[in-house]
């Protein structure tokens, strides 16, 4: 009876951990589990607070934008006033002022739109767009 017994006893014993080990491995990957939930949380609320504080500095970036536009917009009529009000102080000819005033105004946008002609070609995420991909 005793080694019938103890042969029951240790195969009972191996089904009981045969039993454990699928239940304990159960248990650790659910605490893996929350564990991602938790972190995935977190990770929520930062990109959140991310998304919002890049979306107020851009919002703050515009109106700062729109603002030196403007007061460049404001100088750029003194100047040209100024320009007008000394060219006829000096006698010029009605038909002048308002010429100058194009000529140079053009010759501004010529040189505005080869600044920016240049700067655009340097506009290329290619390379850090086929950084993230896999296309070899």
């Amino acid at each position: 009876m005793t080694a019938k017994t103890t042969r029951t006893r240790s195969s009972a014993s191996r089904e009981q951990q045969n039993d454990a080990a699928p239940l304990s491995i159960l248990a650790a990957w659910e605490k893996v589990f929350r564990a991602y939930l938790v972190k995935a949380r977190l990770a929520k609320d930062v990109v959140k607070a991310d998304l919002t504080l890049s979306l107020q500095a851009l919002i703050a970036s515009a109106i700062c934008l729109m603002t030196l536009v403007g007061i460049g917009l404001l100088i750029w009529i003194t100047l040209l006033l100024t320009l007008g009000y000394g060219l006829y102080s000096l006698g010029a000819h009605w038909l002048f002022i308002p010429l100058t005033f194009v000529v140079v105004n053009v010759a501004l946008l010529y040189c505005t739109y080869g600044i920016f002609k240049r700067v655009k070609q340097s506009i290329n995420i290619n390379a850090s767009v086929d950084m993230f991909s896999d296309n070899d």
